[in-house]
């Protein structure tokens, strides 16, 4: 039950890094 909760946090990071990441680079 470890991947099940370890796998959206995966998804939640990468999904923040594709957001943040240009928006980090600008400034």
């Amino acid at each position: 039950e470890m991947t099940l909760s370890f796998i959206p946090k995966i998804i939640a990071g990468f999904i923040a890094i594709i957001i943040a990441g240009p928006w980090m680079l600008n400034l």
